[in-house]
């Protein structure tokens, strides 16, 4: 597996979502592949082409295919929709910790799945909601795309920390990934415990996007 990476993190205001469900399309003359991620994208089954542009996930009728998952090592955690902040719609999802033990990191996952041995590029956008700007105590905010289901910390790349803006600020990261002989590609994001203490933030309205990689691939870029 071949992955490169490249991350910003900044306030820009994401595209609203707009027009119906998508569907899927053929794949045309160039071979062009893209894949835009809602509650009704499918997950299984044979690999998909190419699809037409739909709306962002923002979890207002569920996980829409998103697992959630942890590493096991903060001694509570919880991923669960809720109706207290909402980057848009009403729903979000809040993520806690307990990371007195100062260790732990919490996400949500889902797999997607590309024409065997192609090498495509990743990319997710998402929103997180922190109660305060500061920075002192901040957790990482993490994210991962890759061939293997994330497990551990170091299965994601840090993107940023978390209580750098009081509310909302969106998170971005694009990868190389040269997906393997079953065509799976993992991608999830989440936080990861930084300083010994209680918190929760929340997550809302996240995209992924995965398009045929052309041209060299991405020098790896670190925060």
């Amino acid at each position: 597996m071949r992955v490169s990476f490249l991350a910003t993190a900044d306030k820009s205001t994401f595209p609203r979502p707009s027009g119906s469900e998508f569907e899927e399309v053929p794949m045309n003359a160039l071979g062009r592949l893209a894949l835009v991620v809602t509650a009704a994208a499918v997950v299984a089954g044979p690999a998909v082409p190419a699809t037409a542009a739909a709306p962002a996930e923002s979890f207002e009728t569920g996980f829409g295919s998103w697992q959630p998952d942890t590493d096991g090592l903060a001694p509570a955690w919880s991923v669960t929709r809720s109706t207290e902040q909402a980057r848009h719609g009403v729903y979000s999802l809040r993520v806690y910790m307990d990371g007195r033990q100062d260790d732990g990191t919490t996400w949500v996952e889902r797999r997607f799945k590309v024409a065997p041995n192609t090498t495509v590029r990743v990319t997710v956008a998402f929103h997180l909601w922190s109660s305060r700007q500061s920075d002192v105590g901040t957790w990482f905010v993490v994210a991962a795309a890759g061939t293997r289901d994330p497990e551990t910390e170091r299965d994601f790349t840090r993107l940023g920390s978390t209580e750098q803006a009081a509310g909302w600020k969106q998170y971005s990261a694009l990868w190389t990934v040269t997906a393997d002989a079953a065509g799976a590609v993992w991608v999830a994001f989440g936080t990861s415990v930084a300083w010994e203490t209680e918190r929760h933030h929340y997550l809302d309205y996240v995209s992924v996007t995965i398009q045929p990689a052309i041209g060299p691939a991405l020098p790896v870029a670190r925060p």
